[in-house]
């Protein structure tokens, strides 16, 4: 029964690489904004010195621009102009990596029409600093920035995810990525 359940989990990271690979062919500009700033916070940070406990290696800046492209193919697809209502925090979230206006004024986000955020760079630099936030504080689990990440900051107690379904989802993206983008 293990083995099945292994096997079947690699078939679905092998389907998955190719719609990777596809959205990664369509979308290269975006991929280079994303990488700009998930290297830039990555430094920033200081996120070399943490050790992924899933993997057991050090966090190194490809792997944190590969979580942040896993984000963004989760949250939009990579659709840029994509505006969605979030009931549970009664406003939209804004472009590819699904960016809150609320969340950007924390991180220093001085915009005053929430539109503004559909800039892919305003984008990317401020969800990958909210990113990078939560690998430094979660000292580089990916999972546990992927679940803080998408439900905020109190949502992770005690080691306990909340919001499990959206880090099975999005953590075999970014497996995906690492193997295509080494």
């Amino acid at each position: 029964m293990k083995k099945i359940r292994i096997l079947l989990v690699l078939c679905f990271i092998l389907c998955l690489s190719d719609s990777v690979k596809n959205s990664c062919d369509d979308n290269v500009e975006l991929f280079k904004l994303n990488d700009k700033w998930c290297k830039y916070w990555y430094y920033q940070y200081g996120l070399s010195r943490h050790v992924d406990p899933v993997t057991n290696k050090r966090l190194t800046a490809k792997k944190v621009c590969n979580a942040g492209l896993a984000v963004g193919f989760w949250e939009s697809d990579y659709n840029s102009n994509q505006i969605v209502y979030e009931p549970k925090v009664s406003g939209n979230s804004y472009g590819t990596y699904g960016l809150l206006s609320t969340t950007a004024k924390v991180l220093g986000w001085n915009g005053k029409d929430p539109k503004e955020l559909l800039n892919p760079e305003i984008n990317a630099k401020f969800s990958m600093k909210y990113f990078c936030e939560h690998l430094d504080k979660y000292e580089g689990n990916i999972m546990y920035a992927m679940a803080a990440y998408n439900a905020g900051r109190c949502r992770i107690r005690k080691g306990k995810i909340r919001n499990q379904y959206y880090v099975d989802n999005v953590y075999p993206i970014y497996v995906s990525y690492n193997h295509l983008r080494k």
